[in-house]
């Protein structure tokens, strides 16, 4: 009885071991599914992140289409506040003016100081000053941001049709310069302004929009904002522009009379539009 005791137990202590193994086994398996798990669980949150960075990243986009900048654009201290952008206007080919590139404005000679922080703010290379020789400087905020070029327009008043022919006729050296100007992507962004923003800005407005492909419907939807701030005008006024250079063969054609040049149109198209 002894003996056969004696051999079980043995036989006891041999299989211990095995057991033992066999539960070693099992629980690596189990250490294995769940680090498989967490492996897992971590690719999910990884693509589960990678699409929200793409979700946002698309939304983000969204926001840019959805909330272009506004078109117009504070500097205070210019007269009737009228200034504002030319971007995103309807262009040919399903193009728009490109944003914060051509901005139009009422003089710029008595700025507060926000105004000129907000000029600052703009990143403006270029002020193209119409207004006549011996008008009233601008600020001195704005020859420290930004070069300023003087480009003489006749005043012409009272504002009529005929005094818009007369000052598109008269201005054919500024409108050279200002079409070499603004061709050149290196003096873009730009500014052009008068006294309140209405004749002169209104004659050289309508010739870039028509350069760069906007439609009569377009020139005229912008020239009429100036009503919205206190700038009265009249649509006969910039139609008798638009007609007149039509009946020269075209924008395009009317400004290869003045001496641009076919490559500095297409520049500035370029540099201009989107």
């Amino acid at each position: 009885m002894t003996r056969r005791l004696a051999t079980w137990l043995l036989v006891l202590a041999a299989i211990a071991p095995c057991a033992a193994c066999a539960e070693g086994d099992d629980s690596a398996d189990a250490d294995t599914d769940i680090d498989s798990d967490i492996d897992s669980d971590s690719d999910a949150d990884s693509d589960s992140d990678a699409d929200s960075d793409s979700d946002a990243d698309s939304d983000s986009d969204s926001d840019t289409d959805t909330n272009p900048p506004s078109r117009w654009v504070a500097i205070e201290g210019t007269p009737y506040g009228n200034t504002r952008d030319l971007g995103g206007h309807a262009l040919g080919g399903d193009k728009t003016v490109r944003w914060r590139t051509l901005i139009r404005s009422s003089h710029l000679g008595s700025l507060t100081g926000t105004g000129c922080q907000q000029f600052a703010d703009l990143g403006l290379t270029t002020v193209i000053n119409l207004r006549e020789v011996g008008d009233s400087p601008n600020v001195d905020c704005v020859t420290l941001h930004a070069s300023e070029i003087s480009t003489p327009m006749p005043k012409l008043l009272p504002p009529t049709e005929q005094a818009y022919l007369d000052t598109l006729d008269q201005s054919a050296a500024a409108i050279r310069t200002i079409f070499q100007t603004v061709s050149d992507a290196q003096n873009l962004p730009a500014l052009f302004h008068c006294v309140i923003g209405r004749d002169r800005v209104n004659v050289v407005t309508a010739l870039l929009l028509l350069a760069l492909g906007a439609d009569r419907d377009t020139v005229l939807d912008d020239y009429r904002f100036c009503n919205d701030v206190g700038v009265a005008v009249e649509d006969a006024w910039i139609e008798a522009v638009i007609d007149e250079v039509g009946g020269r063969d075209g924008v395009e054609a009317y400004l290869l009379g003045l001496g641009v040049t076919q490559p500095q149109i297409d520049d500035f198209r370029a540099a201009a539009s989107e």
